[in-house]
């Protein structure tokens, strides 16, 4: 099925065009299904390559100089605190459920 779509102001040759046909929807979902899991695959491999490989040094800089990963999950090794707040996950469950049902607002 062909759906023709006609357009004003355009020179008669090319009053109505055709947008849709059942081929081309289904040539799009499948290029759809193919590409967004190879792309966010490759996304993932390229995070990781960046977060597992050190940066180049720059001395006009204070921040730490080394393997992203390893500066986050160790900073005491490169002489810099921990502020992460470790915080149980049942009270981030009772958290999220007050706030869902709107208890918590006055």
């Amino acid at each position: 099925m062909i759906l023709k779509i006609p357009l004003r102001g355009i020179s008669p040759a090319f009053v109505s065009i055709t947008m849709i046909s059942s081929h081309v929807v289904l040539f799009r979902l499948v290029f759809r299904w193919l590409a967004i899991p190879w792309l966010q695959a490759e996304l993932d491999s390229w995070a990781h390559r960046f977060n597992t490989s050190p940066r180049r040094a720059d001395k006009n800089k204070i921040l730490p100089q080394g393997i992203p990963d390893i500066i986050f999950t160790k900073p005491q090794t490169y002489g810099h605190e921990d502020f992460k707040v470790n915080c149980l996950h049942k009270l981030l469950t009772v958290i999220l459920i007050i706030h869902d049902t709107g208890l918590g607002s006055a």
